[in-house]
């Protein structure tokens, strides 16, 4: 057979070339395979064995080529660089740890960059904004303003009264209707409380004001009640009609 022809038939089966002047391996099919094709292909199978797989094979720059292998140097140096944990530097405004490429720190606001401290000013609330409408709900709601709030009204109602005799009703009818609301709302909470403290502020004279201000723990009824006794006694200068049942 020529040479030429035996040549061909010692191709290796992974690369490609020419084994025919190197050191090769046959299997039983009869395919040629280089030595350093066959050692990568029995690593292999032995790995799969294993339960392991290689990594790829990198991939070969030309030697000539030396922009590929500076960028291939850069990009393993970065690499490496990125690994390496990042030593914490000390703020110099508080001496806390911070990590270095810190620009502001988070505890006393100083800036590491140029040196200087940041300083957050808050700004005053402007007069007529939401939150003064909050500072009166939130008085309104005041157990002393439950107290102060009626009793000014009805000293106000008083005085027009006193100055007028036939203005009476003026004050009568709302101390009337007040206290009767009070008085309405103090059986609820007692029936709430219990059946026997119910029937007692409803039956038993007097009852009412121990149970308010020693039993209840309402400061805004205490406040609606204790009006509601002023009130009454005033209605007396007019002749009224006193303080509703259980009073």
């Amino acid at each position: 057979m020529p040479a030429e022809q035996r040549s061909e038939g010692k191709i290796c089966r992974v690369c490609g070339e020419d084994c025919s002047t190197r050191p090769r391996t046959k299997d039983r099919a009869g395919h040629y395979y280089c030595t350093p094709c066959y050692e990568q292909a029995r690593r292999r199978k032995a790995a799969r064995a294993a339960g392991k797989t290689d990594p790829p094979p990198r991939p070969k720059t030309p030697a000539g080529d030396s922009s590929l292998n500076l960028l291939t140097a850069i990009a393993e140096q970065e690499a490496t660089a990125s690994a390496l944990p990042i030593e914490p530097v000390s703020c110099k405004g508080c001496g806390v740890p911070v990590q270095r490429g810190t620009v502001i720190c988070t505890r006393c606001g100083y800036n590491l960059t140029t040196g200087q401290r940041v300083s957050a000013a808050i700004p005053k609330r402007a007069r007529g904004t939401s939150g003064g409408v909050g500072n009166i709900s939130a008085v309104l709601t005041k157990p002393w303003f439950a107290f102060v709030g009626p009793l000014v009204v009805f000293g106000i109602l008083f005085a027009a009264a006193w100055t007028d005799e036939e203005l009476a009703s003026l004050y009568l009818i709302p101390q009337t209707l007040f206290c009767s609301v009070i008085g309405i709302a103090v059986l609820v909470q007692a029936f709430r409380n219990s059946v026997g403290r119910g029937l007692l502020s409803l039956c038993v004279p007097f009852y009412q004001i121990y149970f308010v201000f020693s039993v209840n723990d309402s400061p805004h009824l205490k406040a609606f009640y204790g009006v509601a006794i002023l009130v009454t006694i005033g209605s007396l200068a007019f002749g009224g009609p006193g303080m509703p049942s259980g009073y």
